[in-house]
């Protein structure tokens, strides 16, 4: 595999692993993020990020509870975050939002963003259902 192809095309990635991929996130999102399924409102994030769970599925820039809210150009962006768009983002949040308020430089090694993104898929709960503005269903999306 080429490693132009496997920078920005998920399914050329190499496969990720969690246990590494959870090693890689304490190291580099949990200082700013939080993964945090029993928490509701604006305690329920991280320090400077909102709360990850129920990650997959959701449109960027939408947690109403958010208290340090989200850059315009994030919710103007409209992702839906899946291994896709996260495999994309890693890499280079600035360059995949300009104007996004995340102070991160990205994980620029394929593997590495894989390796997240297994973890992230585990530990961040299942898919959340939105509703046609891409808000999430309820706190943190309807899971059931």
């Amino acid at each position: 595999m080429s490693r132009a192809g496997a920078d920005k095309d998920f399914s050329k990635a190499p496969q990720g692993d969690p246990q590494r991929g959870e090693e890689i996130y304490k190291q580099t999102c949990a200082k700013c993020h939080a993964i945090n399924p029993n928490a509701t409102g604006p305690d329920s994030h991280g320090p400077k990020a909102p709360n990850l769970w129920g990650l997959f599925g959701r449109r960027s820039g939408r947690l109403p509870d958010f208290p340090r809210g989200y850059s315009q150009a994030l919710q103007l962006k409209g992702t839906i975050w899946n291994e896709e768009t996260l495999y994309v983002w890693l890499e280079n949040p600035q360059k995949y939002v300009q104007g996004t308020k995340m102070d991160f430089e990205g994980l620029p090694e394929p593997k590495d963003r894989a390796d997240v993104i297994e973890y992230l898929k585990k530990a961040t709960g299942p898919p959340v259902r939105t509703n046609e503005r891409g808000e999430a269903a309820g706190r943190y999306g309807n899971h059931g």
